[in-house]
């Protein structure tokens, strides 16, 4: 996991995994409840995938989050200073002809916690 919430960043956290080549994904992110939706991050998972050899590759997942507005949104934890959301992606096996159904064949949940200092220099970062 990579974090940079510096003027220049262009996603201010980035989380990558090796996965089998060519496999379909999904993912999904929640607030701290497992369930609700996150206000103020933009989940924008890359379609940019880095072959690793014959048989692998690097699967890059990145998140804008709105650093002028951290302490309003609900994966904000104000008495620990920082940031905590859940996060599931799963590598999926799709059914034939494009059908909806979908094999889960392996998922990682995880828990995403980025320490945060809101100084007068705007938010450093601390994983």
């Amino acid at each position: 996991m990579d974090v940079d919430f510096s003027v220049k960043s262009v996603h201010e956290l980035v989380v990558t995994y090796e996965i089998g080549l060519g496999r379909s994904y999904e993912t999904e992110i929640f607030a701290s409840d497992c369930s609700s939706p996150i206000t103020g991050i933009a989940p924008i998972p890359t379609d940019e995938r880095t072959p690793m050899g014959q048989h692998f590759e690097l699967l890059r997942l990145d998140y804008d989050i709105d650093s002028s507005s951290i302490m309003g949104i609900n994966i904000w934890n104000a008495d620990v200073g920082q940031l905590e959301f859940p996060q599931v992606v799963r590598l999926v096996h799709t059914g034939e002809n494009g059908s909806s159904s979908a094999l889960v064949i392996t998922e990682d949940r995880r828990v995403l916690t980025i320490n945060v200092n809101l100084g007068r220099n705007g938010v450093d970062k601390n994983t």
